[in-house]
């Protein structure tokens, strides 16, 4: 056997892959927990949205007023209830009716989109107690 060699085979270190593979994960969980702090909260542009009321429309025999309103969104953002960045709006009316009670109904706006600027003629509708006569409403905008 003169001159021949051969190399006996290299086997992997096995504790140096273990490492090296803790390290790596490490590493990827610390990245994912720094993007997932870094998330922007939603913002709320319920104060940027303005109501004009058009219509109301009381209808005794279903104890329910339907309020009709151009909603304007004035924010530099547009509104898309599946945008993350931005909350959803919802509203709340109280209804009054002439003996004094006050029925409240919070529901979300009855429109998914509304372009920054733009308007959008939109129903919100609220109940009131049977037997009872509609007197006045008043309405708000809330994020969740």
């Amino acid at each position: 056997m003169s001159g021949s060699y051969i190399s006996p085979k290299k086997t992997p270190n096995v504790n140096k892959m273990k490492k090296l593979n803790t390290l790596y994960l490490a590493i990827s969980l610390i990245g994912l927990f720094f993007i997932a702090s870094c998330k922007k909260d939603p913002v709320c542009v319920s104060s940027d949205f303005e109501l004009e009321e058009t219509l109301v429309e009381d209808l005794p025999d279903l104890s329910k007023v339907n309020i009709w309103f151009d909603v304007t969104n004035h924010s530099g953002e547009t509104y898309n209830e599946n945008d993350t960045l931005i909350s959803v709006i919802r509203s709340r009316i109280e209804v009054v009716t002439d003996d004094g009670s006050i029925y409240e109904s919070v529901n979300y706006l009855p429109f998914s989109y509304l372009s920054a600027g733009s308007t959008k003629s939109a129903k919100f509708s609220a109940n009131y107690g049977i037997g009872k006569t509609y007197k006045s409403y008043k309405i708000s905008l809330f994020c969740d």
